[in-house]
């Protein structure tokens, strides 16, 4: 999910650039996945020749926060946070019960039209961008230019190279200890203590030891704890 400010194109960019093209510059507020903020910018292309080329200034979580240390992981999912947040009782992330009656007036009719008159989605490849036609949609309505030659390098790239590497040689490591029931013993401190490994609990506890929790678990079934350590 992105947001996007597209700035009009720079006036005389093809007279400082030999008539070459201009990209129009943005500003990109991305919030999921991997949120960041940063501006596509034209700068002239490295060595003598006069071409644009679009680079970014950039503002990327992951890498300003969490590259230098991956032991305290990245940044928690959302529905992460909004959990906490309900066991500490702070409603800000919430929407006030107004503003959901009237979301509700507005996509009402929406949901009934569609249902009505069996409107199908348009489909279009996984993984890519969406269907063409929201592009053809937003340039008619805004004006919006899609430079198809830029690619954001994101810097969470090399983060995440890092920290698949480092996962990597975690798994090696890693052992798997087994206690008997109602055995305690004195072992590493943990964040969080979750005792029940169905669906639900297992998810919960993979998405946190992947944001550098310390989980400890349980369950009736010794081989349930294995497969969820493992």
């Amino acid at each position: 999910a992105e947001m996007r400010i597209q700035f009009k194109d720079a006036p005389a960019a093809g007279f400082l650039f030999s008539d070459h093209t201009c990209p129009r510059n943005e500003l990109v507020l991305r919030m999921q996945p991997s949120e960041a903020v940063y501006l596509k910018t034209n700068v002239k292309s490295p060595g003598f020749s006069a071409k644009p080329v679009q680079s970014e200034l950039d503002l990327n979580y992951d890498t300003r926060y969490f590259a230098t240390d991956r032991s305290v992981g990245s940044n928690p999912d959302a529905y992460t946070r909004l959990i906490l947040d309900v066991l500490q009782g702070k409603q800000m992330a919430f929407v006030r019960d107004d503003e959901l009656r009237r979301a509700w007036e507005i996509f009402t009719p929406i949901l009934h039209k569609i249902e009505k008159e069996k409107i199908r989605p348009i489909i279009y490849k996984q993984g890519s961008r969406g269907p063409k036609e929201a592009d053809d949609f937003i340039s008619k309505q805004g004006g919006y230019t899609r430079n198809e030659y830029y690619t954001f390098y994101a810097a969470d790239e090399a983060v995440n190279k890092a920290a698949a590497e480092e996962d990597s040689s975690k798994k090696q490591e890693k052992k798997t200890v087994g206690f008997a029931p109602g055995q305690f013993v004195e072992f590493e401190k943990c964040d969080i203590g979750l005792w029940g490994l169905a669906v639900m609990g297992q998810n919960f506890a993979l998405n946190m030891a992947s944001h550098g929790f310390k989980v400890a678990v349980g369950n009736r079934s010794p081989e349930k704890v294995d497969m969820t350590v493992q």
